[in-house]
């Protein structure tokens, strides 16, 4: 080997050297600044004084507006409160608490609101820091001490203690919700069947779904874009729980006004049973050509390498003959965005497919996302598979988006992602792919569905998904000054193909089945029985025969 050559390949190593050395320093330093080596252990965890719970509180609810894209979307585009005039209640309610457990049910109300419209909501860890370096890439992702872990821990245990203290009720009216009205179900309460619900204890109906935004995340009708109860039956929680019996106003199939006491009972009772699985995949054949795979949460890396093993065995098995697949996300929450972009994406595009996706951010809430782009995208690359993000002007947006929303440069940044999605290890099909959706998909499950959509690489069934795609970031995760809550906030801005914003609309199906009609139907089994007897799956069996 040349004299020269030799040269250059130690100057090449000493370069690579130097930058792994000055990369460890650095993070070595960030580490060292949040507390990572030192032992937290047996923090003190103290009451908050009156003043610390105030100043926390403003501290929250100026991030929010500060970083928040869909504040005031709340109102605007789903039709509830304005929630500016209502935070004085919030700081009021802050300061009048009388412990830290009050405290935390002030914030949780607070928080609930937000998830009207996208992620957010306490950081959830998976228990206790024992040791100095537990929950380390998540404080170097988000600037976050040490001991904030510890106090999250904390303010955890609490949360659950709040939720499983949680007054629900319910009734027998079996009510579901249908095209903007609450219609009573078969019950034996002699209230005709039909019958639809106009105001409860004198107050109309909507406006006593509508007060509860603080108690659960209310469900969005996008034809009639009209928010309604997540359970379909507004009768489930109430703000007076003295009451034994609700006064309700109905008027009955036949026209007639009719006024009725309905018992309050204790308990919260699910109209739509959702049938557990045994797992997380089932894979089931429902005919020799027709396939059928549900998938109940997409865990992440390195758990979804068994569910990979199994879809795959079952796939190869099939040898090619499969003409319809089916597979079913209903009720999935999300996850790893990286399980269907392996599993599904890769093993069933025959060429390379670009996925263009577009997002805007509020221009402060991009300065938290700058400093921590590099190490977010670095600790996040097992579960996403994140592409080539780049920042455009409002020109380059396309012009559905700028239709459909109100834009401006001043206070927003623009970016355009695109994920180049290649095949690997394709499956021996040549079918049709249905993807089955409903109002419970979220998060990485609304990226499926979206992804799916306009790829045109399935058929999108069911009913139309909740939203909380990401296209940039995951939500980003900040603490609060005195009690150290940490919580997630979604601060990015999600578009649609159309224009429309994903956390608001979500994702419409190719096949629209639920008639705007909630809750829908479900299967009460995973057995080949079970399924064959479920009316959307024998929509698609019944599909161009």
């Amino acid at each position: 080997m040349k004299k020269k050559t030799k040269n250059k390949i130690r100057i090449f190593v000493a370069i690579i050297l130097s930058s792994i050395t000055v990369f460890v320093g650095i993070y070595t330093y960030g580490l060292f600044k949040l507390g990572f080596f030192k032992n937290h252990a047996d923090i003190e965890i103290n009451e908050l004084t009156k003043q610390q719970k105030i100043d926390d509180i403003k501290y929250l609810i100026d991030f929010v507006y500060a970083n928040s894209p869909y504040v005031d979307f709340i109102h605007s585009e789903k039709g509830l409160k304005n929630i500016h005039p209502v935070e004085r209640d919030f700081i009021q309610k802050a300061a009048n608490s009388k412990n830290n457990r009050e405290y935390l049910e002030v914030v949780l109300e607070y928080l609930m609101i937000l998830q009207q419209i996208g992620h957010a909501g306490l950081l959830e860890i998976s228990g206790k820091p024992n040791k100095s370096f537990d929950y380390w890439p998540m404080g170097l992702k988000y600037d976050l001490p040490a001991k904030s872990f510890n106090y999250q821990h904390y303010w955890n245990e609490l949360s659950k203690q709040i939720n499983a203290e949680k007054k629900w009720y319910h009734n027998e009216l079996n009510t579901r919700y249908e095209s903007g009205f609450y219609k009573v179900g078969l019950n034996n309460l002699d209230v005709p069947e039909g019958s639809i619900l106009r105001s409860i204890d004198n107050i109309d109906v909507d406006s006593f779904v509508y007060s509860h935004w603080t108690s659960y995340i209310l469900r969005f009708d996008t034809r009639l874009r009209k928010s309604f109860c997540f359970a379909a039956d507004p009768l489930i929680t109430n703000n007076d729980t003295t009451k034994a019996k609700w006064k309700i106003d109905l008027t009955t199939p036949l026209k007639e006004h009719i006024i009725v006491d309905i018992p309050k009972l204790d308990g919260f009772k699910q109209r739509s049973e959702i049938p557990n699985l045994d797992g997380n995949v089932k894979c089931v054949y429902l005919t020799p050509e027709v396939a059928y795979i549900k998938i109940k949460s997409f865990v992440n890396y390195p758990q979804y390498l068994n569910d990979f093993s199994t879809i795959d065995s079952f796939l190869k098995a099939s040898e090619g003959k499969i003409e319809k697949l089916i597979i079913d996300v209903r009720n999935n929450r999300g996850g790893a965005p990286k399980y269907w972009q392996k599993i599904f994406i890769e093993r069933f595009i025959k060429n390379k497919q670009p996925y263009v996706q577009y997002a805007a951010i509020k221009k402060k809430a991009y300065g938290l996302l700058k400093e921590r782009r590099f190490i977010q995208r670095l600790f996040s690359s097992q579960d996403i598979t994140q592409g080539k993000s780049e920042r455009i002007s409002l020109n380059e947006i396309p012009l559905d988006i700028k239709k459909y929303n109100s834009l401006n440069d001043k206070e927003w940044y623009f970016f355009r992602n695109t994920i180049v999605f290649t095949p690997k290890k394709a499956f021996r099909f040549n079918g049709e792919l249905f993807l089955i959706v409903d109002n419970d998909c979220f998060s990485a499950t609304e990226d499926f569905a979206r992804a799916v959509k306009q790829l045109k690489l399935m058929t999108i069934v069911g009913a139309n998904t909740f939203g909380g795609a990401a296209v940039i970031s995951e939500p980003w995760c900040f603490k609060l000054p005195y009690s150290h809550i940490i919580i997630r906030l979604e601060i990015q801005m999600a578009f649609n193909s159309d224009g429309s914003i994903n956390s608001v609309y979500g994702t419409e199906p190719n096949i629209r089945l639920d008639n705007h009609q909630f809750p829908t139907p479900y299967h009460i089994g995973y057995e080949k029985k079970d399924l064959l007897k479920d009316d959307w799956i024998n929509y698609i069996l019944q599909l161009n025969d």
